[in-house]
């Protein structure tokens, strides 16, 4: 991987972030560090897994929250 498609990853995922509600941005942070640091994995191995897991988070909220509206 070269270091221009690195910073457009860097790039993408701080974007990404930056567009999560509190709640959803402190369980990524929550997880990426729980890797990196309980795990020993380097940085971006880190936020990698804490990216899916908070996909399949939000995905859940939203299939929880879906099923609490009674329109």
């Amino acid at each position: 991987m070269t270091t221009e498609n690195t910073l457009a990853g860097e790039t993408a995922l701080a974007t990404w972030i930056a567009s999560l509600d509190e709640d959803a941005k402190e369980f990524f942070e929550e997880r990426a560090a729980i890797v990196e640091y309980d795990a020993g994995q380097p940085r971006a191995v880190a936020e990698a897994v804490a990216h899916r897991l908070t996909l399949l988070y939000l995905q859940r909220r939203e299939v929880r929250d879906g099923c609490d509206r009674t329109d």
